[in-house]
């Protein structure tokens, strides 16, 4: 039996993930060019999105349900045929579409090595 692939971050049919009106974005970026180890942290991202239908989304501690505040799951970034720079770029790029949107955006990568270069748009645009 085949796992079904969730696409939506806390449930398949998660009923506040407008992309319009989300709050937070959140972009899988399966990135797997630098992996010293083993192949495989490419399926990390989709991975986390699947598990994710199985937490609990209210939180007693907050005494609220998070994810209401609007969560919208981008399309798996599709790095096929790029080169590495090429991919990066294309990462930055989901960012700053997120934070044009107004919404806070959250990258689930496997190549952790070079995921800090998705949040140079983020960094780029907080004034301290």
């Amino acid at each position: 039996m085949e796992e079904e692939l969730i696409s939506q971050f806390g449930a398949p049919d998660a009923p506040h993930c407008n992309p319009e009106t989300a709050k937070v974005a959140i972009i899988p970026a399966p990135l797997e060019y630098s992996v010293c180890y083993m192949e495989g942290t490419r399926m990390g991202p989709q991975a986390i999105l699947n598990a994710s239908s199985q937490m609990e989304l209210y939180d007693e501690e907050l005494d609220c349900c998070p994810i209401e505040a609007g969560v919208y799951t981008y399309p798996v970034l599709d790095y096929s045929g790029m080169d590495h720079a090429t991919a990066l770029k294309t990462t930055g790029d989901a960012v700053r579409k997120a934070l044009a949107q107004g919404q806070i955006p959250l990258t689930l990568g496997a190549n952790t090595r070079y995921q800090h270069r998705s949040l140079q748009p983020f960094t780029n645009s907080i004034r301290i």
